[in-house]
């Protein structure tokens, strides 16, 4: 049983998938967004989604949280993305304006403020960013909330689930402090092949994004620690190395102003420079509802799915739209493998 309990342990060493799923199983059920209005102490409305679990292909875990209705009035101009997707040449740090996006131009729109607009910057990530940093992926992450007292089940020492969750409690928080740091770390003078990008508003680090040199092998997870490049090499054996993108995340408050986008594009900037790293791969939620914001992104950045040839008869009894979207099924988590080639291939 103890064993059993260190799984929530693990969960929480497993911070190597961009928006990284919190259901673990998979099973015949698929959950359906039914918004609803509530209001809250003050009095303004927020729109609550609650899921609820139907029969379908994916997932069974009910989950509630708050959609806000606020608009960013502030975003990345499409003009800077245009221009990082184009530039030949690109170092960090690197600083850009947000474009104010309030006033629509058919006079329904509220003016422009006369503040200066809003600066923002990306760059390594560092140690002293870990602080704010890491309560970002315990909420986005964990399984549970950030100041949630999870008590040790006395009453219910049966229950793997519950004991899980209590050590996953003590643990999650020291486990991501300890691996982001070894990453940074190594990044630093080691030949690892891997960097951690930070975007500062404010001062504040408000996403964040990975980049590293991975075996091209769909059916696993790169690997939660750094290892050097030429372990990495091995352990791809005929696979190979190339870019993979994992543990893309930006605070719930400043969503809605292209930080994902821009993080993205510098991403890609950096990859165009690595030696013969010549495409970034990465795994998304293949949830058709929980994973519909971000396979939106990356399809929209023109990252395509890859059929990998292993799942079309493991997983041909869900259908072939299904193998067409690029699923591979991780350590029990469904999730769609994406590929973006940097450069044109003839």
């Amino acid at each position: 049983r103890f064993g059993a309990a260190l799984s929530g342990c693990y969960s929480a060493f497993r911070l190597t998938t961009p928006l990284l799923p919190k259901r673990k199983n998979l099973s015949l059920k698929q959950r359906r967004e039914q918004p609803q209005i509530s209001s809250d102490s003050t009095g303004a409305s927020r729109v609550v989604v609650r899921q609820q679990s139907q029969l379908n292909l994916f997932f069974q875990q009910q989950q509630s949280h708050v959609r806000s209705p606020w608009r960013a009035d502030w975003s990345v101009s499409p003009d800077l993305l245009e221009s990082l997707s184009n530039t030949e040449t690109f170092s960090l740090p690197m600083e850009f304006e947000l474009e104010y996006q309030g006033d629509t131009g058919n006079g329904q729109g509220e003016e422009r403020p006369s503040s200066p607009a809003p600066t923002v910057r990306i760059r390594k990530l560092r140690l002293s960013d870990l602080d704010q940093v890491v309560p970002l992926c315990v909420q986005e992450f964990g399984d549970f909330a950030i100041n949630e007292t999870v008590n040790f089940p006395w009453d219910d020492l049966q229950n793997e689930d519950a004991v899980g969750k209590w050590v996953e409690s003590i643990m999650f928080d020291p486990l991501i402090r300890f691996a982001l740091s070894m990453k940074i770390k190594f990044m630093e003078w080691a030949e690892i092949g891997d960097i951690l990008l930070c975007l500062e508003e404010r001062g504040r680090c408000v996403a964040i994004a990975e980049l590293s040199l991975q075996p091209l092998i769909p059916e696993r997870n790169p690997t939660p620690i750094p290892l050097p490049l030429w372990l990495k090499r091995v352990l791809a054996q005929s696979h190979g190395v190339d870019g993979w993108v994992t543990n893309l995340l930006v605070a719930p408050e400043v969503r809605g102003r292209g930080y994902s986008k821009a993080l993205m594009k510098a991403i890609e900037g950096v990859a165009k420079q690595w030696p013969g790293c010549t495409s970034i791969s990465l795994h998304v939620d293949a949830d058709p509802s929980g994973g519909r914001v971000p396979q939106a992104l990356y399809l929209g950045l023109g990252y395509n799915p890859v059929i990998v040839s292993a799942t079309q008869d493991r997983y041909k009894w869900m259908g072939p739209e299904q193998i067409e979207r690029g699923l591979v099924v991780v350590e029990g988590v469904p999730l769609l493998f994406l590929r973006k080639y940097l450069f044109h291939r003839p």
